[in-house]
């Protein structure tokens, strides 16, 4: 804590890549996340810090992932495909490039990992085959947290054409957190 101009204490402001010193696991990455998109000024200094030749291994990684540029992260990441969270990472940076089955692969702990199970529904879904996400829900769903259960079968509610099941279950999960970002995306797709 540093002293602030008005003699309150404030928070010290942190470098988000410090974050990742140390172990990486889901909740490192959180806080990364949110420190690198706490203002337009650490998106800046992160997409610079990555085309810097300070930037190397899985800091990079993850800093492209963060960014958005998941065909030039699936290289640094893939060295590290063993840790759970950066498994996530991964799967979500396949996703994006195309290669579904890849991100569906490497979430080997989704019947233990919450995070990974959600990643790998979310994985499965954009396939948009009924049977087999119905299938992979029945495989994870009581390894998820109560909030993706919620989003979860909404998502299921969905595939089985029930809009007015998938609009409770999303009102459901967002009443206990109002910020679910997929929650409030599929409830307004939904309503509209």
């Amino acid at each position: 804590m540093t002293e602030g101009h008005d003699g309150g204490q404030t928070a010290q402001k942190v470098n988000p890549l410090d974050v990742l010193e140390g172990t990486i696991d889901h909740a490192s990455i959180r806080r990364f996340r949110r420190g690198a998109f706490s203002s337009l000024t650490e998106i800046e200094r992160l997409r610079d810090w990555v085309e810097s030749p300070m930037a190397s291994g899985i800091k990079r990684g993850l800093a492209l992932w963060a960014l958005g540029r998941h065909a030039d992260a699936l290289e640094e990441l893939e060295a590290q495909r063993d840790n759970p969270a950066i498994a996530v990472c991964l799967a979500r940076s396949y996703q994006t490039v195309g290669r579904s089955a890849d991100a569906v692969e490497v979430l080997a702990d989704r019947t233990k990992d919450p995070v990974q199970a959600a990643a790998y529904l979310s994985a499965v879904e954009r396939n948009a085959d009924r049977d087999r996400f119905e299938a992979a829900h029945a495989e994870v769903h009581g390894v998820l947290s109560a909030n993706d259960a919620l989003y979860f079968k909404g998502r299921l509610k969905e595939f089985q054409g029930d809009t007015l099941g998938s609009i409770a279950a999303y009102d459901e999960a967002l009443a206990s957190d109002p910020s679910h970002p997929d929650a409030l995306f599929r409830l307004a797709l939904n309503v509209d």
